[in-house]
């Protein structure tokens, strides 16, 4: 907008102030042009693209949401399934278990329509906080312009100039760093979706190579099992291999729960395809090799760059457009990864999540489908859990919320998800806060990781027991057995 306002007045010999009028009218004009006159021009546009692709274009967002939430194709949504029987529709059910069970589905989701699994629940949408960000970025914008259009430019200019060349030449590295930062975010940020977009796509099938933990080689025989337990790391993960302080929580936690119990421990949560970042299919896998090897080294700045990567597939996961499809691909990994672990499908046994950080988010998101799917009892712990307020909480019997009184991440979800204000009544966390699902536990003077954090087994607390011990204590009290 404001190259084109200094374009006009160059081109045209007029004020700034006419050229931001006659640009805004400009645009008010095209809009208006666009949904009048100009209609049949863009049906006929659509029409060749259509024609071109060879596939329906679906430019209306209630039709698009529509899609998604069915799972199947375009041009089925018009069909009319009233006329099928009871015995056809028995049938057709009973070839769709079959094909599910026999793990084809998470190969090509698209053609094999793995969304019939469930339907995406339409969700109470504030807007709250989109407002406020937008006018962040109005105000900035409107920063920006007084800076170089007013004479605080010229100020700025002559100030900075009248500084040492070694000053200047600093100035000038920190802003080009900040740039090349800004740059990368914002191209992390655009292709976070791309990965289970792919997936939705059918581009490639999930990775089915699975790390095995100490504790899983204890595990009981399938026919003793009454509860299978599913814990999402944290985004520090990288890999399906876990780090060392979640394999010793886990442990832990093995050795106090009843025998009858087996835990899934090996799952990526950031990825719909369960690969590791240094997964030789991906394109970036050597940087990502480079990172691992650099935080080996003691680098923790360069392992930010996982955590930075994982925390914009949480933001995918909660948001109302990609969500949908990231969490169904999470649901498919979780799911394959249960039957790796000889679950009984059709055995009605309970599922535990646990869910740590960013991992609540990802456990909640897949729960929606997996609860459809399954048809079995599933509870959620969280341990510091980051999530928004509009996932699978009405899907749980029970979610337990545990936090650190001294926690500086876990507010994070509680502030930056409208879902989760009080206000926001019709929400899923605030329908579930009043229905009684949701139970939030104190661990107290706990931080969420580090020195004092939920997974420290070197620091005691009070009563002698160190952080880890009493994580691993609530956590068993609150797994509960048929």
């Amino acid at each position: 907008m404001a190259a084109l306002a200094v374009g006009l007045t160059v081109l045209l010999n007029i004020s700034l102030l006419h050229a931001f009028i006659a640009s805004l009218l400009g645009f008010l004009v095209l809009l208006v042009f666009q949904r009048t006159i100009g209609y049949p021009f863009i049906f006929a546009v659509h029409w060749l693209t259509e024609k071109l692709l060879g596939v329906e274009l679906v430019i209306d967002k209630k039709h698009l949401q529509k899609i998604v939430d069915s799972g199947i194709n375009p041009e089925d949504l018009e069909k009319d399934t009233s006329e099928e029987t009871e015995e056809e529709k028995t049938k057709n059910e009973a070839l769709w278990h079959n094909y599910l069970t026999e793990m084809s589905l998470f190969i090509s989701p698209i053609s094999k329509n793995f969304l019939r699994i469930g339907h995406h629940l339409e969700v109470v949408k504030t807007q709250n906080l989109k407002t406020v960000l937008e006018y962040v970025g109005l105000g900035f914008l409107g920063l920006c312009l007084i800076l170089l259009f007013s004479p605080a430019k010229t100020w700025l200019q002559e100030g900075f100039f009248a500084l040492d060349d070694a000053v200047r030449l600093t100035f000038d590295l920190i802003g080009f760093s900040l740039l090349l930062l800004f740059l990368g975010l914002f191209l992390e940020a655009l292709t976070s979706p791309l990965e289970a977009l792919g997936w939705w796509a059918g581009w490639y099938s999930p990775s089915r190579v699975y790390a095995e933990e100490p504790w899983q080689q204890l595990a009981p025989p399938q026919n003793q099992v009454q509860r299978y337990i599913v814990y999402l790391d944290g985004i520090c993960q990288e890999s399906t291999r876990l780090k060392p302080y979640a394999q010793n929580f886990l442990a832990e936690l093995y050795g106090i729960l009843p025998a009858q119990v087996r835990i899934i421990g090996n799952i990526m949560p950031y990825s719909t395809t369960n690969r590791a970042l240094t997964d030789s299919e991906r394109p970036l896998a050597g940087f990502w090799q480079w990172v691992e090897t650099n935080g080996q080294k003691g680098h923790n700045g360069v392992m930010a760059l996982i955590n930075l990567r994982n925390l914009f597939k949480i933001v995918v996961s909660a948001d109302d457009r990609y969500g949908p499809i990231f969490n169904q691909g999470s649901a498919g990994v979780i799911l394959e990864a249960l039957l790796h672990n000889d679950y009984p499908l059709g055995s009605k046994i309970p599922i535990t999540f646990i869910g740590y950080s960013g991992g609540a988010q990802v456990s909640l998101g897949a729960i929606i489908y997996l609860k459809k799917f399954l048809k079995v009892p599933i509870e959620m712990i969280s341990l510091g859990g980051v999530f928004s307020g509009n996932v699978g909480f009405l899907q749980l019997d029970r979610f337990y919320h545990l936090v650190g009184e001294r926690d500086t991440v876990e507010p994070i979800g509680r502030t930056i998800f409208p879902e989760r204000w009080p206000i926001a009544w019709l929400s899923y966390w605030n329908q579930a806060r009043r229905l009684g699902i949701i139970k939030i536990i104190s661990l107290g003077p706990t931080h969420h990781n580090g020195v004092m954090g939920y997974m420290d087994g070197e620091r005691t607390l009070a009563d002698g027991r160190t952080c880890r011990q009493q994580t691993v204590d609530t956590v068993a009290k609150l797994i509960s057995f048929p």
